[in-house]
């Protein structure tokens, strides 16, 4: 009862620390420092709904348009540990609608592979009626508009977004995803215009952390940095929190794995009890060391068989005929290209067909094709335009394990987790 009480006095006095203020927003920002972490559940749903003197201290979880993302500015950042304690405390206080959201992107994740785009936009509109807008929304519409509409398309939506007003960090995001998104420019140039345009800001280094993880993804291994984003997404969309959060998992496993362990992991394998996305039965089953069969995808064994005997045709072959009658996983895709090296058998053209583009280009490298270099462009350019898609991220585990000469040294993301197993 001791404990129960404390816990009950500690959530009052932050909520009265907003109610008897001037200024509830730096009220609030204090007294969430001083609140012991098993009241975040509380507090974060009070906070959904509280409005001391009449106004909202945070803004909308699920905003209806990109102006309402980063209405208040962010709360000032906890420790890692407890920052993800708190974006786990608001996740799960929306699990319907996040598993709405898992959902969606594997349904577009699939959409994408087919090539058919226009369905993929479709999809993203019904999801983001359900959701709101997010920066993975954003994000995602320029790399499909570009893919259906061309150039002019995707250009058009993002001059539309600045025309909107929406806050400058959104602004300055469409922007360079939109840049980045332009099939003229290499991976590698848009590399270098950016990191030379990010030298010439004077902002400050969460900001810069922050607009960088959005614009070019890549690994985060500094705890400050990792409380930053987890702090900034927390003015924004519960989806691009939950994202990132998932994401930045990944990142720590790769770069440092004490504060997986002692941050990330306990989050994951909470969240992993009640949303549907293989990304988090992957790194849960790293935290725990238990692999349960059942959430994960079964694989076609036969594709891989026949690629251990030798049987190389039959390898691409039975892959094929696996991706038409299950869900697409990468592993299929990677066999392909791998097969199609190994046997010196080149792969027929399949026009159009985005999921087969993958494997030939994983084949023109394996094969030391003279069109190696630009696969692999092709590669770096998937993993940075389609880096909301839970797929997206297999291309930097291809270029960091193959491509020695890339300067990737280390899988970028959780997907060096198999989505399937067998």
């Amino acid at each position: 009862m001791g404990k129960l009480r404390d816990k009950q006095r500690d959530l009052l006095a932050f909520k009265n620390a907003a109610r008897g203020s001037r200024s509830p927003i730096k009220s609030i920002n204090s007294a969430r420092k001083r609140l012991p972490v098993e009241t975040y559940p509380e507090a974060a749903r009070w906070l959904e709904t509280a409005a001391p003197k009449g106004r909202h201290v945070t803004g909308p979880s699920f905003p209806s348009s990109l102006q309402e993302i980063h209405r208040f500015w962010r709360l000032d950042p906890l420790e890692l540990e407890e920052e993800f304690i708190w974006a786990a405390s608001r996740i799960l206080l929306h699990t319907e609608r996040i598993n709405k959201f898992t959902e969606a992107g594997r349904e577009i994740s699939m959409l994408v592979m087919q090539s058919d785009y226009l369905s993929a936009l479709d999809r993203l509109n019904d999801i983001e009626r359900a959701v709101g807008s997010s920066l993975w929304g954003l994000k995602l519409r320029l790399a499909l508009l570009q893919r259906a509409e061309g150039f002019d398309g995707q250009k058009r939506f993002a001059l539309q977004v600045r025309g909107l007003n929406p806050d400058g960090l959104v602004n300055y995001v469409a922007h360079y995803v939109s840049i980045r998104n332009e099939t003229a420019l290499s991976p590698g140039s848009f590399r270098s215009l950016f990191e030379r345009h990010r030298s010439d800001d004077d902002i400050p280094p969460d900001l810069a952390a922050y607009t960088t993880f959005h614009v070019l993804p890549g690994l985060v291994s500094e705890r400050q940095r990792a409380r930053d984003l987890l702090s900034w997404e927390g003015a924004g969309s519960v989806i691009d929190l939950f994202e990132t959060a998932v994401r930045l998992s990944g990142y720590l496993f790769n770069s440092s794995p004490l504060d997986f362990q002692s941050a990330a992991g306990p989050v994951i394998h909470l969240l992993a009890k009640q949303i549907n996305d293989p990304r988090l039965y992957g790194l849960d089953a790293v935290y725990t060391g238990s692999w349960p069969v059942g959430r994960f995808a079964k694989l076609d064994l036969a594709p891989f068989d026949a690629f251990l005997e030798g049987r190389y045709g039959d390898a691409i072959d039975y892959a094929e005929r696996a991706i038409g009658s299950t869900e697409l996983c990468w592993e299929y895709l990677d066999v392909i290209g791998r097969a199609a090296a190994a046997g010196g058998k080149s792969l027929p053209s399949r026009p159009s067909t985005f999921a087969w583009d993958i494997s030939s280009w994983m084949y023109l490298h394996l094969a030391q094709d003279a069109k190696g270099a630009q696969a692999n462009e092709h590669m770096l350019r998937i993993a940075y335009n389609w880096e909301g898609l839970q797929w997206a991220d297999r291309a930097y585990g291809f270029l960091a394990t193959e491509v020695a000469s890339s300067g990737i040294t280390r899988v970028q993301n959780s997907s060096y987790l198999s989505e399937c197993t067998g």
